[in-house]
């Protein structure tokens, strides 16, 4: 496969061509590593992913129980009562720094996925491997060791 580079000296509006020769063993090795990437990509989103929505369950928790306690003030020690507002205000917190987080990891994996997309190729999780397949002929490309 011939890649075209190619060189643009903007003073003398002069363009280069020149062709780099990548051997199919070279072209595996990168499409391995955008693969790595990718894997890498989707278990740091799901990372994130899970502590905003423990943030979200104890901060909807955390209401539901305070909503609870308003009613019977006098059942529940005050320390419970502080301790279930500072579980709050902490889920709070979190939940609005992590978000952010959510989003840029989300939409790094979606760029790393549109890579695949725009070569047509396509990633399949199977129980122990990713496969990197071609949509064109459904070649296996690659497959890389889900648990590395």
């Amino acid at each position: 496969m011939n890649v075209v580079v190619e060189n643009i000296d903007t003073e003398k509006k002069i363009i280069n061509k020149n062709t780099i020769d990548i051997t199919p063993s070279e072209r595996k090795s990168v499409w391995q590593k955008r693969l790595i990437l990718f894997l890498k990509a989707e278990y740091s989103f799901k990372k994130v992913q899970l502590i905003y929505t423990l943030c979200i369950a104890m901060f909807f928790l955390s209401i539901g129980f305070l909503i609870f306690t308003l009613n019977r003030p006098h059942i529940i020690p005050a320390w419970f009562f502080m301790t279930a507002i500072s579980i709050l205000t902490c889920s709070i917190l979190i939940s609005f720094i992590v978000y952010p987080l959510v989003k840029a990891s989300k939409n790094h994996r979606n760029r790393l996925s549109q890579r695949f997309y725009e070569n047509e190729f396509y990633v399949e999780f199977t129980q122990h491997q990713v496969l990197l397949i071609s949509r064109a002929n459904a070649q296996l490309i690659c497959q890389i060791n889900r648990y590395q």
